[in-house]
């Protein structure tokens, strides 16, 4: 089972091969392969129409304070930001159906405000149903308030830095670890060449005598040691 830290740990046993002496903080090494993970997984998302990481979540509908007529939902998680905001799967309810016993599911359709008011001249579009997003919130036309809870799809993204459990499964495609393991390698390596450079994270999981370079002494054009090393002009 692949876990961040396992590939960290890999990525940073191949850095050691080279720069034994430097040791890159584990938060620093945890970030970026987060970082460019989740890059990579979303261009394998949008190449692919795969399910394979989308999650249900079963939201509670809220209304608004300054506009009582527009129910709407707060995402759960972040999500990608993909185009026409595809991050959004799909955002449905469920309904009584008056013809049978079943619950009838109703899928509302994703619209910009824009598009909505163009909708509304018609009679047949406005009836409807509807969503838009405005940052974290999903605003909704033709649902009532009263619909308790929405299932929303979502595509969302890794976990932050800061709340992520670095020895759970790393969902992530197998296919795409050898190019991750190359590009946190390159990053790794481009840091380690680099004079002078405190990779810091938190400052508290590593000594400062392993923390990665001292920086190099400033001086001053003002100096008189400088000043003596040039000849006035005859």
């Amino acid at each position: 089972m692949e876990s961040l830290r396992t590939i960290w740990n890999d990525v940073r046993r191949t850095l050691k091969q080279t720069k034994d002496d430097l040791e890159i903080p584990d938060r620093q090494g945890w970030y970026w392969t987060l970082v460019i993970a989740d890059r990579l997984r979303m261009q394998h998302e949008v190449k692919r129409d795969s399910g394979a990481y989308v999650t249900t979540f079963a939201v509670p509908v809220e209304t608004a304070a300054d506009f009582l007529d527009r129910p709407f939902v707060t995402l759960p998680k972040s999500i990608y930001d993909l185009d026409m905001d595809a991050g959004v799967e799909s955002l449905s309810f469920y309904a009584p159906n008056g013809s049978t016993p079943e619950f009838a599911r109703v899928e509302l359709f994703r619209v910009t405000p824009s598009t909505l008011r163009m909708y509304q001249m018609s009679t047949r579009m406005s009836r409807g149903h509807y969503f838009w997003r405005e940052g974290p919130r999903l605003y909704m036309h033709g649902v009532s308030p009263s619909v308790p809870f929405m299932e929303a799809k979502l595509r969302t993204t890794l976990p932050d830095v800061t709340t992520v459990d670095p020895d759970a499964q790393f969902d992530f495609p197998k296919e795409l670890l050898i190019p991750l393991i190359k590009e946190i390698t390159d990053m790794g390596r481009f840091a380690l060449g680099m004079p002078g450079v405190y990779l810091r994270n938190d400052g508290t999981n590593r000594p400062m005598s392993l923390v990665i370079g001292n920086a190099e002494k400033q001086t001053s054009v003002n100096s008189p040691v400088v000043n003596t090393a040039i000849e006035p002009v005859q």
